[in-house]
């Protein structure tokens, strides 16, 4: 049996690059000039003739490569690798340092690697504390929130938004037209960035939760 993944296989990797990328398929549709119908039918392997595979695969893939290059991230891997999919005995997982926003590591975490989204993830965890008060009441001055490094969010979570000033806590609401939308968790501050000029950093919750 070759490893060769099949349609629907490489389709639901892109898929998931895409939400990666903090993408729905709405926005899909309008950064690539489809139809949302188009794009439905394609990540829901629905397409039948090989040109039209090769052809919109194709295009699907240079847009979220495009789009990986211009913020500096890679997706993790989403394969369907069967020998690894195959039930196996737990291994113990190794220690896994976790770093401050200032670079500087803070503490070791071991056996978490599920929750925070692999290893690979757990590897660029930011750890930020919140100061003031415009985060209430969802986070408190004084708590500390995780995020991964580089892997955007999707729309209506929070995320950091990384300025030269530094980190600001902030809920995503998505992109259009080449802009990245971001609002104050109170609700009262809506700012937009260049997509290709704002790096965010996906809030997977408080360390001291």
């Amino acid at each position: 049996m070759t490893g060769e993944k099949t349609y629907s296989q490489r389709a639901e990797i892109l898929r998931r690059r895409m939400e990666f990328l903090g993408f729905d398929q709405a926005g899909a549709a309008a950064e690539l000039g489809w139809s949302v119908h188009q794009v439905q039918r394609f990540l829901n392997g629905k397409l039948k003739r090989a040109r039209d595979i090769d052809v919109q695969e194709t295009q699907f893939s240079r847009w979220l490569a495009k789009e990986e290059n211009a913020r500096g991230v890679r997706a993790p891997e989403h394969g369907y690798d069967e020998e690894a999919a195959r039930p196996a005995r737990p291994a113990a997982r190794p220690a896994l340092a976790v770093v401050g926003s200032d670079g500087a590591p803070v503490q070791t975490l071991s056996g978490l690697a599920d929750l925070f989204g692999g290893e690979g993830a757990l590897a660029r965890l930011i750890l930020h504390e919140i100061s003031g008060f415009e985060n209430e009441p969802r986070y408190r001055a004084g708590e500390t929130v995780i995020a991964v490094k580089g892997a955007w969010p999707r729309p209506g979570e929070d995320c950091l938004v990384e300025e030269a000033g530094g980190l600001r806590l902030r809920e995503y609401l998505g992109q259009k037209d080449g802009r990245v939308r971001v609002r104050s968790l109170d609700g009262e501050v809506s700012e937009d960035y260049p997509a290709t000029g704002v790096s965010l950093h996906r809030v997977l919750g408080r360390a001291n939760a």
